[in-house]
């Protein structure tokens, strides 16, 4: 990792974060630049940084360049712009590394889709979407495997087919379990962060209730898959959250993990055959870039969750 030999520490230790956007340390060149606030003097920190001869000793913190860290799998693990840049940068050949910038309106508002068309056509620029980057990789590329798969029968007594997948971009792994013929038709889905507290033991978990009416539900239709992320939480950060203790917002869980970090789902998603997505949540909010996939969510729909647990499961293990 580049950001390893460069010895760049994570710019906070708890990332609080609603995107969980990976800031290292600030960064300056050691030579060649002044005050290196300058558009010329941030170039060439940027370019000392990217150059594989470049070493730690060739920079010096804090600085006016904030490097981001972009996730080992690209944008099939996290469908970021850091992601999207590097991505884009090994794809055509070059060094893992771009330099990525929002483009504002002149009211000061961030430009939008429309405005970029606009843009982009003024002044003969290629125009992509995250989506765009996510198809050209899935046609290309696989990140996730199938390694085991069996009948399991339910506390309800109805059997399941569970699929164990491993992914290669994180080394985890994530359990499908899925009831009647999956096709492309309209499927019900259940995208699930686990919390060994809330899961295992019980622990003030309204994403244990809601779990229960999404199988419920599914086993009703007879047909419909749930998907199983283990949570990535430590232990400590667990017992804080679930001790009411004033602990970041988990990062992992942005809606069962088809919205940023939802690539490795969503592949999985695709293995299994599913074409269009009744998504069961507790949190509907729009869902973008699931169209690289191959897949769309054509419905959400609300799960039953205790109104005492709402604040307290938000953002942890359900979604």
């Amino acid at each position: 990792e580049r950001v390893d030999d460069l010895q760049l520490p994570m710019m906070v230790d708890e990332n609080r974060s609603s995107r969980s956007t990976a800031f290292t340390i600030s960064i300056e060149a050691r030579e060649g630049v002044t005050t290196g606030i300058s558009a010329a003097d941030r170039a060439h920190t940027i370019r000392t940084a990217v150059d594989p001869k470049t070493t730690a000793r060739d920079l010096v913190s804090p600085g006016h360049i904030f490097p981001l860290r972009a996730k080992r799998g690209g944008v099939l693990q996290r469908t970021g712009h850091t992601e999207g840049a590097v991505d884009l940068a090994r794809l055509a050949g070059c060094s893992p590394a771009g330099v990525i910038c929002e483009i504002m309106k002149d009211d000061g508002t961030m430009a939008r889709r429309d405005d970029l068309l606009a843009f982009a056509a003024e002044h003969g620029l290629p125009l992509l979407s995250m989506a765009d980057i996510v198809q050209y990789r899935l046609e290309t590329e696989e990140m996730v495997r199938s390694i085991r798969s069996g009948e399991i029968v339910l506390a309800s007594g109805c059997a399941w087919h569970a699929h164990v997948y491993e992914t290669s971009a994180d080394d985890r792994q994530i359990l499908a379990l899925t009831l009647g013929e999956i096709d492309q038709e309209p499927t019900l889905v259940r995208v699930h962060t686990g919390s060994v507290l809330g899961d295992v033991f019980q622990v003030e978990s309204g994403g244990r209730i809601v779990m229960a009416d999404a199988l419920r539900r599914i086993e009703a239709e007879g047909k419909g898959v749930v998907l199983f992320l283990p949570g990535r939480i430590h232990l400590d950060a667990d017992l804080a959250f679930h001790l009411g203790e004033d602990v970041p917002r988990p990062p992992v869980v942005e809606h069962g993990a088809v919205l940023r970090e939802y690539g490795l789902g969503a592949q999985v998603l695709k293995h299994l055959g599913l074409g269009k997505i009744r998504l069961l949540t507790n949190r509907p909010r729009r869902i973008a870039g699931l169209e690289g996939y191959g897949l769309e969510v054509i419905e959400q729909l609300l799960l039953r969750e205790p109104a005492e647990a709402v604040h307290r499961t938000e953002g942890h293990t359900t979604h």
